[in-house]
């Protein structure tokens, strides 16, 4: 998930510099996600700590996956989140290390 820059610019050249392939590279550009409210309405923004089941569900969906991005993690985060307090951060990053834990991929955070 990237917010500030287009995936094929700035990931994709890294991937290729790196010697990887590719033809396995999937991009995530909007998400819909179920508010799970009376009228089951969809949201677009994406909440790292919200929202892991879809992306882990995303994971498992895609297969194969070894390394999500996340750039920049605070785009992910909702405003009820505070990036000063070491408690919210830890919080966020609790989340994403219980998910990369589960289903065995590395994940990449950017501040």
């Amino acid at each position: 998930m990237a917010t500030e820059n287009q995936p094929e610019e700035v990931l994709k050249p890294r991937i290729l510099a790196c010697g990887d392939d590719t033809d396995k590279l999937s991009y995530v550009r909007h998400a819909l996600i179920s508010t799970g409210g009376k009228d089951d309405s969809l949201q677009v923004f994406f909440d790292i700590v919200r929202h892991l089941p879809a992306l882990r569900k995303a994971v498992a969906e895609i297969g194969d996956v070894r390394l999500a991005v996340i750039d920049p993690a605070i785009s992910r985060v909702s405003d009820k989140v505070d990036p000063n307090s070491s408690t919210h951060v830890r919080h966020v990053m609790d989340a994403l290390s219980d998910l990369a834990r589960e289903t065995g991929i590395a994940i990449v955070a950017s501040a």
